[in-house]
């Protein structure tokens, strides 16, 4: 009969922060007095309730070998899902003959840890356990407590009214033009699903940049570069007054984009910097082929506000975006095969564990063709050698990760 091991999932370490219990939390015992310290510290967690179900589930089920409390990080997100998969996998090494997992999570959180699991065993059920509350509690301060934790709902309830607020007393009749601006592109950025991917961006930043580096003076720059860059389009702008819209917009842009340029070369630079400091190849990379094409679009941009001002002519214009077009090409494959030789290959070695971009294991990597620029893998699931290009490399690190072709 297959084994499997009952697994409760503390995504945000509500344990570790609340109760001082460092995961993973092996057996019956040790889960018990988990729930308990747990419990005295917060009543109203429900990571604790679900540590008792899991542990109830243990007890009732023949098949289960043991029950084990696996914890993630408070910040949640990768550190989170590093730890959990760090934890999951010393666990899976002490319960070798474990066939399957019975997962128990106390909400949706949680879930998104399932295919760190699906990467390394099977989940052969799963309980997700909703804690009852009264119903004037439910009705009232516990959904309204819990709903303003989420910062989309926080930024709503007591950010949009702050802005309104000093947009108006400060700038008055003009204040309620710039909220009404604010609102509108608000809406937009909302409607379209871009606002999310907006704070995730944000959030990224405040978490790979720190205040005491040697990069915050670039950032410094760049943002005050680019106030300068806005006053200076609005300086040009005012010479085509009258003039028609397209030469007004060309205009605008010509005292506009050179300083606008400057603040994302200091940006990128400093984006590059942070990535170098914390090793992290890969964003590295990603940043400064961001920053080649972001000079290319400026200089084209460049060139043709300068045919519509009239400083060039039209062939010239299609013959400097020409240029531009064959120069960026070369200048990416260049960073491009820079960074795979000195930052891919190295870490191409026989024997290293390959992985799919979902997690899958695939098999183990046989050799690597530097001439060719492939890498030769044995596919477990196939049973065969195959070869893939090294273009198809996404992760090198302590394993391989590659793309579908």
């Amino acid at each position: 009969m297959a084994k499997i091991l009952v697994l409760c999932v503390d995504r945000d370490d509500d344990l570790g922060e609340k109760a001082g219990v460092t995961g993973p939390v092996i057996g019956r015992e040790s889960n018990l007095k988990a729930a308990e310290e747990l419990g005295l510290a917060d009543a109203s967690d429900s990571d604790t309730n679900a540590i008792f179900k899991a542990v109830s589930i243990y007890e009732d089920n023949a098949d289960a070998v043991d029950v084990v409390t696996i914890t993630g990080d408070k910040k949640r997100g990768y550190e989170a899902d590093k730890e959990i998969a760090s934890q999951l996998d010393d666990v899976l090494r002490k319960y070798e003959d474990v066939k399957g997992i019975y997962l128990v999570t106390d909400g949706s959180q949680d879930d998104q840890i399932i295919p760190i699991i699906q990467s390394r065993t099977k989940i052969v059920s799963k309980t997700t356990l909703i804690v009852e509350q009264s119903e004037q509690i439910e009705r009232s301060y516990y959904v309204i407590k819990e709903a303003l934790k989420d910062p989309t709902f926080a930024r709503i309830i007591f950010g949009l009214p702050g802005i309104i607020l000093l947009m108006v007393a400060i700038f008055q009749e003009l204040g309620m033009q710039i909220v009404l601006l604010g609102i509108g592109v608000y809406l937009v950025l909302k409607g379209f699903g871009i606002e999310e991917k907006i704070f995730e961006a944000m959030h990224s930043f405040r978490e790979s940049t720190s205040l005491s580096g040697a990069t915050l003076p670039l950032y410094v720059g760049a943002i005050l570069t680019f106030f300068l860059s806005i006053w200076g389009g609005l300086e040009k702008l005012s010479e085509y007054m009258g003039a028609l819209l397209i030469t007004q917009v060309a205009g605008f842009l010509s005292g506009f984009t050179s300083l606008f340029v400057i603040s994302g070369v200091l940006f990128f630079v400093g984006r590059i910097g942070d990535r170098h400091a914390s090793k992290n190849v890969l964003k590295m990379r990603k940043h400064l082929l961001t920053l080649i094409s972001f000079i290319s679009i400026w200089l084209v941009i460049f060139w043709g506000t300068n045919t519509i001002l009239g400083s060039i002519d039209l062939n010239q214009f299609f013959s400097y975006t020409l240029f531009i077009f064959l120069a960026t090409l070369v200048t990416l494959a260049l960073v491009r095969r820079v960074f795979i030789v000195n930052y891919v290959y190295p870490k191409i070695t026989p024997g290293k564990e390959v992985f799919d971009t979902k997690g899958r294991k695939i098999g183990a990597v046989v050799s690597l063709n530097e001439e060719d620029g492939e890498v030769s893998i044995y596919d477990e699931r196939e049973g065969r050698r195959v070869n893939r290009p090294i273009g198809t490399v996404v992760v090198a690190r302590e394993y391989i990760s590659v793309s579908p072709f």
